[in-house]
């Protein structure tokens, strides 16, 4: 052996066989057995030795091959040295990461550059939104954690929309008003003497009614003009520019004159196509002229 301590163990070894060899002869006949004993004693130390060293380098190979680093159990040290420093780790890993919290979902985490950061992006559940007058927002910064459903109609189309409007970029084309109808006109003329009723058959629903006593005129001598749905009565007088205004809502009798014994009366239908009129005449009198601007539609 080479270690120095084992040539002094041997020395001690054989100085004390000596000892028992120049005192006895039994002695020198157990000399070599003793000998044999301790060079097997050591031979059995190196041995275990080694099978603790192959050990321990299997389990350092396996826990290198399980961090993704492929290390053999007979590999050298130097080539598990090399192999530890392949060894991915958190702050290698994460070195290039730049997210921050307010690019992450609230409540959920990441790590940056071996840190741990924690989101802080609002969450938006699902929602509906009818269209109003005003703009409706869906703020920015927001993670929409559900569907957003922009409301339609299947009534916003250009014929329920008036004519001209523009409505989410559909042009409207609906006709309102008198847009709407087809007027026309007609004259019946009232010409009974006393004080009887006469009705009339329009040819269409009755849009404005005025009664004249001259058949060139909307109106003469206390005339009277009627719109339906508005309930609007005017009478004036061929010499005067000023119209006195009276309001009724249903088209019943009226007197526009105080003095007059005989009121005169108007009735109209509810489907609005029969006039009925009536006025006190004297013989030799002026006719009644009924205009009457009627929708064909």
């Amino acid at each position: 052996m080479s270690n120095g301590k084992n040539h002094i163990a041997d020395k001690e070894t054989l100085d004390a066989v000596n000892g028992k060899v120049g005192s006895s002869g039994d002695a020198q006949s157990t000399a070599p057995t003793t000998l044999f004993s301790g060079i097997k004693g050591i031979l059995n130390l190196l041995t275990e030795l080694k099978n603790l060293l192959s050990d321990g380098k299997t389990l350092v190979a396996n826990a290198i091959t399980a961090k993704g680093v492929t290390t053999a159990a007979s590999a050298a040290f130097a080539t598990m040295a090399t192999n530890i420093g392949k060894i991915s780790t958190l702050a290698t890993d994460t070195a290039d990461a730049n997210a921050t919290a307010a690019q992450i979902l609230s409540g959920k985490t990441a790590y940056v550059k071996g840190a741990k950061v924690t989101g802080t992006i609002a969450s938006k559940a699902a929602a509906t939104y009818t269209p109003k007058t005003t703009n409706q927002i869906i703020a920015a910064g927001q993670y929409l954690g559900g569907a957003q459903t922009i409301a339609g109609s299947a009534n916003l189309k250009a014929e329920n929309i008036k004519s001209g409007v523009n409505i989410f970029g559909i042009i409207g084309s609906l006709a309102t008003g008198l847009d709407s109808i087809e007027l026309k006109m007609a004259v019946f003329t009232y010409n009974v003497t006393g004080y009887k009723k006469q009705s009339f058959t329009l040819p269409g629903k009755a849009v404005l009614i005025a009664s004249a006593y001259s058949s060139g005129r909307i109106y003469s001598s206390y005339g009277v003009v009627w719109i339906p749905g508005l309930g609007y009565w005017y009478s004036g007088s061929a010499s005067s520019t000023v119209m006195n205004f009276f309001e009724k809502t249903t088209l019943t009798e009226w007197t526009p004159r105080s003095s007059d014994s005989y009121p005169r009366y108007y009735a109209l239908s509810d489907d609005k196509k029969t006039l009925t009129y009536q006025e006190y005449l004297r013989t030799g009198d002026d006719p009644v002229y009924l205009t009457v601007i009627y929708s064909t539609t």
